[in-house]
């Protein structure tokens, strides 16, 4: 995909690079922290995740990365045509 956005910028609005999900001896932690997020969806509601998930920790793999945090891309309406 960067190689298209690079050879054919006119077709992307944005590109949207992630952080791989956490592995090896780390996964455990992160798949009790993603149980706690359900439980506390269920007794708080969306709008309360929607908050507590507004201002997300920094992983320490981009904490001192130019430029972090990123800018949003728009949200989309659909495909783009041109």
């Amino acid at each position: 995909m960067p190689h298209a956005a690079v050879t054919a910028p006119e077709r992307f609005a944005c590109l949207a690079l992630l952080i791989p999900p956490t592995a090896w001896e780390t996964r455990p932690a992160q798949a009790a922290a993603y149980r706690r997020l359900a439980d506390f969806a269920e007794s708080g509601g969306p709008q309360a995740v929607t908050t507590a998930l507004a201002a997300p920790p920094v992983p320490t793999s981009v904490a001192d990365a130019p430029g972090y945090p990123p800018t949003l891309c728009p949200v989309s309406q659909g495909p783009a045509h041109h």
